[in-house]
Formats: structure tokens, C-alpha cells, sequence
């Protein structure tokens, strides 16, 4: 399912298969998820989570979603999280970008008045 704000949307697809979609508004930006995505490999990095520990966590995940093996339905922090671990591993070329793989940014919905004669 899309998830839409007033902005837009940004989508992940893994293998052909909507993974995540996220809200775009004045808050949560596009530019927005791809700083916190950067944030988090530092921070991860100065923890001492090297890069291949930190593939090794999202991985996993991406897998779990693409094949519907959730326990629950993930809350909207948990849906953030999944967008920056997929933005993680595009960044580190674990996942390429091709015609199979990548990220969507769409605009927001435009409605379209339609005159009706009756």
C-alpha cells in the first residue's frame, strides 16, 4: 500500500515488489531520509558496527518483507526504520539499482473535478 503526504511519496522496491512506502511532507522530506540514512551508517560506525555487521542486520529484514514472513504489522516508526535499512544497503551496493530494484518518488495525488451532466 502507498503511503502518501502532502508532498508525496517515496517508495522502495526489492526483486520486483513494493517493500516499503513512505510519506513526503513538510516535516519528513525526501533529503530528509537520505540524511538520516547517512546518520545512521556514521553512527553505526562509531559504535563499532562495521559495515558488513551492519548489511548482516538489515539484510534480513528486507528478505522477512519481501516473502510476507512478519510476526506482526510493523508500526510507522518500524515502516521508517525498514526505508532507511533499504536505503542503508543501496547506498553500500548491496542492493543494486536496476529495472528490478530502486527507490520511487512520487508526487502527491492530484484530484481531478469531473463535471457530471445529468
Amino acid at each position: 500500500m502507498i503511503r502518501q503526504g502532502t508532498k508525496g511519496s517515496i517508495n522502495a522496491y526489492y526483486k520486483n515488489k513494493l517493500i516499503v512506502s513512505r510519506p513526503i511532507n513538510k516535516i519528513k522530506t525526501e533529503e530528509f531520509y537520505y540524511q538520516r540514512r547517512d546518520f545512521l551508517i556514521r553512527d553505526g560506525l562509531e559504535q563499532q558496527w562495521s559495515l558488513k555487521k551492519q548489511i548482516s542486520l538489515y539484510l534480513p529484514v528486507l528478505k522477512n518483507i519481501r516473502y510476507n514472513k512478519l510476526k506482526k504489522n510493523p508500526t510507522s516508526d518500524e515502516w521508517d526504520s525498514i526505508l532507511y535499512g533499504y536505503l542503508i544497503l543501496e547506498k553500500l551496493r548491496v542492493i543494486p539499482e536496476d529495472h528490478r530494484n530502486g527507490i520511487l518518488i512520487m508526487g502527491p495525488k492530484t484530484i481531478s473535478h469531473v463535471r457530471r451532466n445529468r
